[in-house]
């Protein structure tokens, strides 16, 4: 039983690892230098501030990241 408990908690900080290295990976996206990452920018700039897209690429990339657990 206690083997269980240390597996699924540790399956738990994983995926707390995820979606902080999500968060933090989608943050830099939308932080880059314009002039520093220009293939990301071409389509990346054009939308990606708008609020809605923003929300929509945070839960593709949190699902992509979740989707093995």
């Amino acid at each position: 039983m206690e083997n269980v408990s240390i597996l699924t908690k540790s399956i738990v900080e994983r995926r707390k690892i995820d979606v902080i290295s999500v968060t933090r990976d989608m943050h830099a996206l939308l932080s880059i230098n314009r002039s520093s990452k220009p293939f990301i920018n071409a389509w990346l700039w054009s939308d990606i501030r708008h609020k809605n897209l923003a929300k929509a690429f945070k839960r593709t990339m949190l699902k992509r990241y979740l989707r093995d657990f």
